[in-house]
């Protein structure tokens, strides 16, 4: 779901992930602006949201690493994970262009 597309879901904190510019989720455009990020989870506090940011970046790596993947592509996983922002619905960063 893109932000723009979830106003009604205000007075709430979103996780928020840039958008992919190709196929490949490791491949995103962090400088979008953030009305065209999606929304990848939505909760009740930014401590919550922070809390499932983390856990679920460690099951990622967690359930890749049995794949033996490469540093370059660990790298882009972790650059990609750190993209990921926890923000208040009613951000007026949401609606700069």
């Amino acid at each position: 779901m893109r932000i723009r597309h979830a106003a009604a879901l205000a007075l709430a904190y979103w996780m928020i992930v840039p958008p992919q510019t190709s196929r490949s989720p490791l491949r995103f455009d962090a400088n979008a602006p953030l009305d065209e990020w999606y929304i990848a989870g939505i909760f009740d506090s930014a401590a919550e949201c922070e809390n499932y940011k983390q856990e679920m970046n460690r099951g990622w790596l967690l359930a890749l690493e049995p794949r033996h993947l490469d540093a370059a592509t660990i790298r882009d996983l972790q650059q990609y994970q750190a993209q990921e922002l926890c923000i208040a619905a009613d951000d007026p960063s949401l609606n700069e262009k």
